[in-house]
């Protein structure tokens, strides 16, 4: 079973997520967001924009996201929180991986780690 660094098992947050607090989705403004997505270039059209949520999860961000760079990919290491994403998001383009094997290079505009990188050892975090 995949655990965060601090060996909290990935499924059994999936659960806790899913089933106790029933937020999926974050329905707010990011400030954060909009903010760091003044930095993509201004000279690409917004419907080129490719963003990659890194530690995804259940895709919590998507929507969010998807108001300021709206081809939106998804990666993590929890097969079971990408099918809670594929439920609520049909056909939302995800993969299983972990962060440091993503099998991309210099595609996207914007990429985000939401409350990913603590979870992992220090020198996973190096990583």
């Amino acid at each position: 079973m995949n655990q965060f660094g601090d060996g909290i098992s990935w499924e059994i947050h999936v659960d806790q997520v899913v089933e106790k607090e029933k937020v999926i989705c974050h329905q707010g403004e990011s400030k954060e967001i909009e903010e760091a997505v003044r930095f993509i270039k201004t000279d690409t059209p917004l419907k080129d924009r490719q963003a990659i949520d890194c530690g995804c999860h259940v895709g919590r961000w998507i929507d969010c996201i998807k108001r300021y760079v709206p081809n939106y990919t998804g990666v993590d290491q929890c097969t079971k929180a990408l099918a809670v994403v594929e439920q609520n998001r049909p056909g939302t383009p995800t993969y299983h991986c972990m962060l440091w094997d993503i099998p991309f290079k210099d595609q996207f505009d914007f990429a985000c780690t939401i409350a990913v990188l603590q979870h992992n050892k220090l020198e996973e975090q190096e990583r």
